[in-house]
């Protein structure tokens, strides 16, 4: 994976060959454990939470085929806004898709996380619809001059890894990049539900200004690709009061924090977060520890909200292995 040079060992022994805007916005305890003591198997079983299911449900893809392990060819129809933008589908098919995207797995909760599907769920169609109006308002070009998933990198100096990302949107012809973050809500703790019966939820709106981790991953797409980075949100909350807003586009024409000297600020950031992750795994190999033992040097922090999705049997067990 690293295009400019050879991974070092020391790398290697945790299972790693690059680093990513997704890895970088984790605590680096739950990095640890997600990307360091586990691999990528175990992340991909991982259920994910239901909000990340209808982010994807919304955000969608266009038509990709791949080859499994018995040498079958499988093919993934469009979905979502993806199927809109680069299959022409209608907004109500778009919407079809990504509903029977969800249904397709619904399978994977029950109690209160399945009430929480089903809200996510509810707000899939206006949350699509909100991100239809803000790509007519950027002016998709045409589709041939669009990509998707496109893999970039670079690697900071002093870093012995690249750093590698898929963008969400590059517009080849107008040199933009352009990263979609869908907005949902926090659901009770206690599972409590309204008169209604309907899950209590705390709503997540569109913000003022774009979140640091998003701007952390954009800075990244901007440097690997030179282009001209944009945010947009969408939400899939029913408008309810004035003022309020069902998408937002940032840009570096009105946004600080999407200009080229905070962008390089948040760079400077992320090598410095990631030049602390090396230094640990430097230690191990160095110490002649196993990744186990490395642990203890590693700091702690098991209530932030990057754990939230782990029972407490789950946590408990994680937690020895800081003792």
């Amino acid at each position: 994976m690293n295009g400019f040079g050879a991974v070092p060992q020391y790398y290697l022994n945790a299972g790693l060959d690059h680093f990513s805007a997704s890895q970088d916005n984790k605590p680096i305890d739950n990095w640890w454990w997600l990307y360091v003591l586990n691999d990528q198997e175990y992340r991909r079983k991982k259920k994910p939470n239901p909000n990340m299911i209808g982010g994807n449900a919304v955000q969608g893809d266009r038509e990709r085929s791949f080859v499994n392990q018995d040498d079958q060819t499988i093919t993934i129809e469009p979905f979502g806004l993806g199927a809109y933008i680069f299959h022409g589908y209608t907004e109500k098919k778009a919407i079809d898709s990504a509903l029977q995207y969800l249904d397709d797995r619904q399978h994977l909760y029950d109690g209160a996380e399945l009430d929480h599907f089903f809200i996510v769920k509810e707000r899939t169609p206006l949350c699509i619809q909100h991100l239809i109006q803000a790509l007519k308002q950027v002016k998709l070009p045409d589709v041939n001059k669009i990509t998707t998933e496109t893999y970039c990198e670079y690697q900071h100096p002093g870093i012995e890894i690249t750093t590698i990302g898929r963008t969400d949107l590059i517009f080849t012809e107008w040199k933009r990049v352009l990263e979609i973050k869908t907005k949902w809500f926090k659901p009770d703790e206690k599972g409590e539900k309204d008169k209604k019966g309907k899950l209590k939820v705390t709503n997540k709106y569109v913000p003022g200004k774009p979140e640091f981790s998003h701007v952390l991953q954009t800075a990244f797409y901007w440097k690997a690709t030179g282009f001209e980075p944009y945010i947009i949100y969408a939400s899939g909350k029913p408008i309810a009061k004035k003022g309020e807003v069902g998408f937002k586009i940032f840009t570096s024409q009105n946004c600080e924090e999407l200009k080229p000297e905070n962008l390089n600020r948040v760079l400077a950031y992320q090598r410095r977060l990631q030049l602390q992750r090396q230094n640990i795994l430097k230690l191990q190999s160095d110490l002649g520890l196993t990744l186990e033992e490395c642990t203890k040097y590693v700091p702690s922090d098991f209530s932030h909200y990057f754990w939230r999705d782990y029972s407490s049997e789950e946590l408990r067990e994680i937690e020895k292995l800081w003792e």
